[in-house]
């Protein structure tokens, strides 16, 4: 069956593109998936959503399923683009390669969207740099890759070596810090450096160009 929504707004914009905006307008903490957004700020996304559009209240389950299932699958392309914009803007101001592919994503800080708070987009940085996440990157481009029947060269960095180096890097954490996982780190360079085999050609996979102006020691931060 057909539910019939009707627009509030005389611009007749598409549902899609008011998640969108409604997405860039509330963004309020370092979200890497649906799963990671409160549930108070999907109340308040919704909430905003229902200001463009209106239905018959029966349809209110299922509008919001339909709902639900977009902005869940719209999140990582819209933090993939937004991650693909800042690496270009790098790549143009030569920061970074052209064909890099471990990138220190601490490079992207100065390059953030204007509607994410800097401290937000700091921790969204702080999270795409850690080798779990990388390694999951890595991982999903190589299934996209497989699923459109593409060509990608991963580079040094194949998924399989950062997998290796994720557990080598879990390893030593539980070491260092014991098995509570509240007492861990979001990340420690030394232990990613020892988990990546040290220097190779200026550099430490997983944390880029070490002599880069943008990568400091955590005792000079400016």
């Amino acid at each position: 069956n057909t539910i019939q929504v009707q627009s509030q707004n005389k611009s007749q914009r598409s549902a899609t593109r008011v998640i969108r905006s409604n997405l860039e307008t509330l963004w309020s903490g370092p979200w890497d998936s649906w799963r990671d957004v409160p549930t108070e700020d999907r109340t308040r996304l919704f909430e905003r959503f229902q200001m463009y559009f209106q239905w018959e209240k029966k349809h209110n389950a299922s509008i919001y399923r339909c709902w639900e299932n977009c902005i869940a699958g719209k999140i990582p392309n819209l933090l993939r683009g937004l991650r693909n914009a800042a690496i270009n803007t790098a790549i143009q101001k030569h920061l970074l390669e052209e064909d890099e592919e471990d990138i220190d994503m601490s490079i992207l800080i100065d390059f953030k969207p204007a509607w994410i708070k800097s401290e937000i987009w700091k921790q969204m940085l702080d999270n795409w740099n850690t080798p779990e996440w990388k390694a999951k990157s890595l991982r999903n481009k190589e299934i996209r890759r497989k699923a459109t029947g593409g060509k990608h060269t991963l580079g040094y960095q194949t998924y399989v070596t950062a997998q290796r180096k994720a557990v080598k890097y879990n390893g030593y954490v539980v070491e260092k810090y014991g098995n509570e996982r509240r007492e861990h780190p979001k990340f420690d360079d030394d232990l990613w450096y020892r988990a990546s085999g040290g220097m190779n050609k200026g550099k430490v996979y997983g944390l880029g160009n070490v002599r880069d102006s943008y990568v400091h020691d955590k005792e000079d931060p400016e």
